[in-house]
Parts: C-alpha cells; structure tokens; sequence
C-alpha cells in the first residue's frame, strides 16, 4: 500500500458489519468525482475491513468508504437496507472516526457521501495571516534584544539575522527562478554612405 508514512502506532480499518458473513468491503479514498452522468465516482484502493497496518503505512487525514454490509432483513416490497460510513483517520489520536453514513437499498448513498467525500479529501484552506501585525510582534521583540546594546552590536546583530532571514527565504518553495538573459548581441555599426557630390539634372 503505497501511503505516505505518518502514524507511528498499528492501526485497524474500520469493521462495522453487525451480521455475521455479510458482503463487506473497505476502500481507502484517493479522489471522488462527479461525473456529467450525475454518478458519484470512488476512486481508491480496495483493503478488507478490520485489517492492522503496520506503523507509517497510512498517512493522517486518510479518508476510507466502508461498506459494512446490510442493518437486518429486508421485509415487505422492500429490500435489504446496505450501510455505507464514511471514515477520516485522526492521525493525533491514532483512530477511524465517523464522518456521515447512509443506509439505503441502492446507490442513492452516493449522492449522499460523495459531497462530504470530496470536501474530506480537499488540501486545507492556507492559513490567513496580517503581514503588518506579525511583523509589529517581530520588531518589538527585536527592539528589546536591540536597546541596551552599543549602536556597533546592534549593527553586528541586525547584520546577522540578516542572513538568518535572506537563508530562509532562498529555502522556500515557489517558482522556479526565470532563466538568465542572453546578454544582448552589439549592435551592428550603421554603415553611413558618403555622397559623391555629383549633381544629376
């Protein structure tokens, strides 16, 4: 199972059949898209419910679709009810837990899960921050280490976290930088004719 390794403890797929030899299955969630047919689409790999993986095998905020099966005989016109859960992995707390279920005799579950699914798998929001505000927070900070320095320390300091600060920047991800410029060829010299003097007419 190629997962990105995250959790450090053996961990359980979730196991929620409550009748013994019901068609069960479990399926840990890459993408879930929404076709112009109006179908769901699950896409993942399939692992049997209950099953213990190895610590690193499964990455945090992995998301599984479990088919646990029917909830009881059908009785009447009606037939048996299946349940489908939808499961996040808590990578803090090292456990499966319920995100939505459905229970219904045909794929209208779907329709139900593949929303929440799709919203469960989706990178998270990046994190806001007031630029202005941080760096007020960073400069008071500064000013105190600064203050009862002598003006030659404060430069040598302020000289040094300089390059603390240029270091990280040069480590951050972003663009590739743009290729360097050819530097441009001379310009070819304008060849200026001098006139013969000679008068026509």
């Amino acid at each position: 199972m190629a997962l990105e390794p995250d959790s450090a403890m053996p961990l359980r797929f979730p196991r929620s059949a409550v009748i013994r030899g019901a068609i069960t299955w479990a399926k840990v969630l890459r993408s879930v898209k929404h076709d112009r047919s109006g179908v769901w689409i699950f896409d993942g790999e399939l692992v049997r419910p209950g099953t213990v993986v190895g610590p690193g095998l499964l990455r945090s905020e992995t998301v599984v679709l479990e088919c646990a099966g029917t909830n009881g005989a059908g009785w009447g016109h009606r037939g048996r009810e299946v349940v489908y859960i939808l499961w996040r992995l808590d990578g803090v707390a090292g456990e499966f837990r319920e995100l939505a279920r459905a229970v219904c005799e045909n794929r209208d579950w779907t329709v139900d899960l593949g929303p929440i699914a799709r919203r469960a798998l989706a990178p998270p929001k990046p994190v806001l921050v007031d630029p202005e505000r941080v760096c007020e927070r960073i400069c008071g900070v500064l000013d105190e280490e600064l203050d009862p320095l002598h003006r030659d320390a404060q430069r040598i300091l302020l000289l040094a976290l300089y390059d603390r600060l240029a270091a990280r920047v040069v480590e951050l991800p972003g663009p590739p930088a743009p290729p360097a410029r050819k530097p441009a060829s001379p310009t070819a010299p304008e060849v200026v004719r001098k006139s013969s003097g000679i008068r026509i007419g």
